[in-house]
């Protein structure tokens, strides 16, 4: 083997001058993987300068991938690769990216630096999404969650309950996001904290000024699937679980927890259409809901009802083939950009939940109008108004759901809109740690480090602490929300309370670290406190939560009944 004195460019300098080698078949003439390692460096350079990329990348994969490639190696021809990734217009092919992504997992690879490790395998999966042949009858802005989880990663034979081990960077600190997730929702992880921190991130204060949604960015993050994350495939959705998107929107509120609640929303309603709506309405909607070539909103609040939602009154007459609906909505984010509204309205006369159906509103019906755009004090980013119906024509066609089921279907989407809320706050209160964290290893007063001090350390140690208790609580959400738990509700209250009452104090703890520029709007914090403040709010008030836990505390069996 190669003295490690010798640098590969020591080496090429040697191999330049072996030309007669350029003609020869190396797996026939060169029995020394030594010298077969060397003699393809040299063809890879050879084929780099001579611009030839396609051929230089192939020599690079086939290196990479050799089972008797030095660990020496690793670091220098990884970089070369990762070079390729980012700045090369050249493909790769299916088998190739699958060749790597198993190298990158073995553990010869934990001596390579783990950074460089994680960017190649997030190129590779996006290189892998456009590789592949997209699903029949799908839609090649779906190609993140259903092409590239379900079948790049069941072919490198991940088991939805993988340990992590080889995936999960080395050494991370105690609140890293990804504790307790399969490798496919780590991956998922990693693109959308790259789409958060890349697309989104930068231009959260401008949104936030300028109280710009900006459509542009959506559509991008249509085209990674995060317009219908958990609408079925066969109709345009992604297919994915309430956990993965759980732990997309966190990612995303990273970025801009304002957007990543707007986005959450929409979501929520392309699932009710997605759950309850016929198979003429999913056709027809969910496929432009998926790509945020359409936005939705969702209308229960109105002037005159907020937490009481069962006495909402706009109400609806069936004539012919329409209802004609009269009333208004408030507080309704999106509207004045979405093009469908699902609306939960009551059958004119008939009082109570079970009066309760939801009908999807399309702007430009006749009799539907806007109200102004209101001011707030967070979610900026969204446009909110009121929406008023004054005998609006709705086909009897765009109905959701059943004459009585108007109400159960609002309360099964806002479970799962308390869940993804929690989820933004959460990620807003890591954001802002990881700020602070930053903060205080530069920051010094009295010739010391904040880090240093005593009083900051501890401090920090309860922020990480309300985080980690959050996150479990989310998470726990999610997953009863998957398994369609009878405590679904419960549990989905019990996140939205906890997380967005604790992660708002990490936010404001945060911000303290920070002192003075915590208050500038050139740092995200001060935002993230006050979209934080809304969550609170919004998807039902804390105090309702407490209502709705308290209720399955008082009307269920105890552990001591069951006893």
């Amino acid at each position: 083997m190669w003295s490690r004195e010798y640098s590969i460019l020591q080496l090429e300098k040697k191999l330049d001058n072996w030309r007669l080698l350029n003609n020869l078949e190396i797996g026939q003439v060169l029995a020394s993987s030594s010298l077969t390692l060397l003699f393809n460096l040299y063809r890879f350079h050879r084929a780099d300068r001579e611009e030839d990329k396609e051929n230089a990348l192939k020599i690079l994969v086939d290196t990479v991938t050799s089972p008797d490639l030095p660990v020496v190696f690793s670091d220098k021809l990884l970089n070369e690769l990762l070079r390729f990734l980012d700045t090369q217009n050249v493909g790769l092919d299916a088998n190739s990216i699958y060749s790597l992504l198993e190298l990158i997992k073995t553990p010869s690879m934990e001596k390579v630096d783990q950074s460089i490790i994680a960017t190649i395998r997030m190129r590779l999966i996006d290189a892998l999404s456009i590789t592949i042949a997209p699903l029949p009858n799908r839609r090649p802005h779906h190609s993140f969650l259903v092409r590239m989880l379900s079948r790049c990663l069941s072919r490198l034979s991940f088991s939805p309950l993988s340990p992590l081990s080889s995936l999960r960077t080395l050494n991370t600190y105690c609140i890293h996001p990804n504790e307790g997730l399969t490798a496919e929702q780590i991956e998922m992880q990693n693109t959308s904290r790259s789409f958060a921190m890349n697309e989104m991130r930068p231009h959260m204060v401008k949104w936030d000024a300028e109280e710009s949604l900006p459509l542009d960015v959506l559509r991008k993050a249509g085209d990674l699937g995060f317009g219908a994350l958990y609408c079925d495939v066969e109709n345009g959705g992604s297919g994915g679980s309430r956990t993965d998107a759980s732990v997309v929107f966190e990612q995303l509120a990273m970025g801009d927890s304002s957007l990543a609640a707007y986005i959450s929303i929409h979501n929520m309603c392309a699932w009710m259409i997605d759950t309850y709506g016929s198979v003429e309405l999913k056709a027809k909607h969910i496929p432009s809901l998926a790509s945020f070539e359409q936005l939705a909103s969702y209308c229960l609040t109105e002037p005159d009802s907020g937490s009481d939602a069962a006495a909402l009154r706009t109400s609806a007459v069936k004539k012919g083939d329409y209802y004609v609906v009269n009333g208004s909505k408030a507080f309704i984010s999106g509207a004045g950009q979405s093009s469908k509204y699902v609306v939960m309205m009551r059958h004119e006369g008939e009082p109570g939940p079970k009066g309760i159906f939801c009908l999807l509103v399309e702007d430009g019906m006749e009799g539907f109008s806007l109200g102004k755009k209101e001011k707030k004090l967070g979610w900026n980013c969204q446009p909110t108004r009121i929406i008023n119906f004054e005998d609006c024509k709705v086909p009897i066609s765009n109905q959701i759901g059943g004459d009585r089921e108007g109400f159960n279907i609002a309360m099964a989407g806002i479970n799962g809109g308390r869940l993804n809320i929690a989820s933004c706050s959460l990620g807003a209160a890591q954001m802002s740690v990881d700020i602070a964290i930053d903060h205080l290893k530069v920051r010094k007063q009295f010739n010391q480090r904040l880090a240093d001090m005593q009083w900051n350390q501890f401090k920090l140690a309860e922020l990480a602490t309300k985080i980690s208790a959050s996150r479990l609580m989310v998470r726990r959400a999610a997953q009863s929300m998957d398994e369609n738990s009878p405590q679904k509700a419960a549990h989905c209250a019990m996140a939205k309370l906890f997380a967005t009452e604790n992660c708002f104090e990490v936010v404001s703890g945060a911000m303290q670290m920070l002192g003075g520029y915590g208050m500038l709007k050139d740092f995200p914090l001060q935002q993230f406190m006050r979209d934080c403040r809304v969550h609170q709010v919004i998807e039902g008030t804390n105090e309702i939560m407490r209502m709705v836990i308290a209720r399955d505390l008082l009307t269920k069996p105890t552990a001591l009944t069951d006893a």
